[in-house]
């Protein structure tokens, strides 16, 4: 059985790895385990620069912790404004998962919001029909 780190104890996080892993790798079984590490970066990104790095992190520092797992992940949250938009804000997550020295990264959906109108929200991205 190959073991997951997943840089956070946020069960939310954790359930997500579950599920993505799930997903990928239906045949296999897993051991997932979340630990607390930094992310180096602000409780809530400002931007996407800012929340990659805090994926970045939170997998480089799980990776450090525990060297002998088969995949470190790291998951942040982040918002930014929409550009020539500054009443709009984007909210999304980046995921970064180390496996056999390489880094592979995504961003989820955009969830919109307007500051004008918090309760306004539209999802836009790759899943958007």
């Amino acid at each position: 059985m190959r073991t997951v780190i997943v840089g956070s104890t946020n069960p939310v996080k954790l359930t997500a790895v579950q599920t993505g892993f799930g997903a990928m790798f239906p045949q296999e079984r897993f051991n997932f385990r979340g630990i607390d590490v930094p992310s180096g970066v602000s409780a809530q990104p400002q931007s996407d620069a800012e929340t990659l790095q805090g994926a970045k992190q939170r997998a480089a520092n799980a990776q450090e912790q525990v060297p002998e797992a088969d995949f470190w992940v790291g998951i942040e949250g982040g918002v930014d404004v929409l550009p020539g938009n500054s009443e709009t804000l984007l909210a999304f997550a980046r995921v970064v998962v180390i496996v056999l020295g390489l880094l592979a990264s995504t961003r989820n959906s955009l969830v919109v919001y307007n500051k004008n109108h918090k309760t306004q929200r539209k999802r836009v991205g790759k899943n958007e029909k």
